[in-house]
This record gives structure tokens, C-alpha cells and sequence, in this order.
């Protein structure tokens, strides 16, 4: 028996291993993707748990596709198609009491006033300070990570870059980010 060499194997054929796989592939190198299930898509596959009923194994949105890998996989022209549903969660509790999370901010606000006006007064607020700290990490994303044992001063100017989307927040920006990025969403939340 032959057996064909490959430049790179990768395991797990999720979202991280399938994009990483057609990256190198379009550099050229050989690549085997290896997946122990018969189906790819990882925690984003979708699974059916009942008779007729299917949902996303662990997944069921996906947050974020950085800009540049679906202009480099050219994912739009090959069928990536992001739909946004007008309900984005919905958070089941006892007695078959529930709040959904819209699209439309106001939707959302009314949602939670059913269960907590002084939340729902306070829900775009937070949206806000939520979505000034994410503008950090699509920053971060972008960045590439620097050679740890070779560190010089050319990869700490070039890591200052992650913080420009928060500096213009001014220093209470960087402290915001600094203080809420080791948190828990369950204890920021609480100061809310």
C-alpha cells in the first residue's frame, strides 16, 4: 500500500478546522482533513433531537466571519449567505415564562419590561457598552500574534493597533476594557 503525504493533517472538521483547511488549500499545500463523525460542521452542525425537530448542535448563530477570510475563500460568490432572523434568542424559564432578544433594540427593551422595567430602562445602555468594548475585539482578531521568545519593539508598536477602536473613548475606554475583559458576563451583568 502507497501512502500519500500531505503537507499539513488537520483534525476536526468545525468551522475552525474547515476554514484553516481551505485557506492552506488555496496556498497550495496538501491538505487531509480528518473527522471522526460522518458530517462536518462541528458544534454548528445541525442535529436532529426529535422526530422533525433539528437545531444546531452547540452553536446556533455564528457572531462573527472575519472580513478578510470571506473575501479570501470568496464565500459570498460560493453561497455564504448570513441571515439575520428578527428573533435572535429566547431565554425559556419556569412556568413557560420566556424573553426573547430581537434585532430591533426596541423589541427587545419592551421583551424584558414584561419581566423587569428597570432592566428593560437600562438595555440599550448596556448594548452600547457592550458593542463600544466589541469594536476592541474584531482589533484583536485581525491582529497576528507575535513571536513571544523574539518580542521587540516592532511587535509591541504594531500590537498598540488593537487599541486604537477603544482610545477614542478616551482613557475611560481603555480602563472599561481592562476592567471588564477578565469578567464573567454573569457579574457584569450584575452591576447593570
Amino acid at each position: 500500500m502507497v501512502m500519500k503525504s500531505y503537507d499539513i493533517i488537520i483534525i476536526g472538521a468545525g468551522i475552525n478546522g474547515l476554514i484553516t483547511a481551505s485557506i492552506l488549500g488555496k496556498k497550495g499545500k496538501s491538505v487531509l482533513l480528518l473527522e471522526s463523525r460522518d458530517k462536518i460542521g462541528g458544534m454548528a452542525s445541525t442535529m436532529e433531537f426529535a422526530p422533525g425537530f433539528k437545531c444546531n448542535a452547540i452553536n446556533d448563530t455564528i457572531k462573527w466571519i472575519d472580513p478578510r477570510v470571506i473575501k479570501f475563500l470568496d464565500l459570498y460568490t460560493n453561497g455564504l449567505e448570513i441571515v439575520q432572523p428578527d428573533i435572535l434568542k429566547t431565554i425559556i424559564g419556569d412556568d413557560n415564562e420566556h424573553i426573547s432578544f430581537y434585532k430591533e433594540i426596541d423589541k427587545t427593551i419592551n421583551a424584558i419590561a414584561k419581566h423587569s422595567k428597570k432592566d428593560s430602562e437600562k438595555w440599550k445602555d448596556f448594548s452600547s457598552y457592550i458593542e463600544k468594548l466589541s469594536h476592541f475585539l474584531e482589533k484583536l482578531y485581525e491582529l497576528k500574534p507575535p513571536i513571544l521568545p523574539n518580542i521587540g519593539l516592532k511587535e509591541i508598536l504594531r500590537m498598540r493597533s488593537i487599541l486604537s477602536p477603544i482610545r477614542k473613548y478616551g482613557s475611560q475606554g481603555v480602563v472599561d476594557l481592562l476592567r471588564v475583559a477578565p469578567m464573567m458576563m454573569p457579574e457584569l451583568v450584575d452591576e447593570w
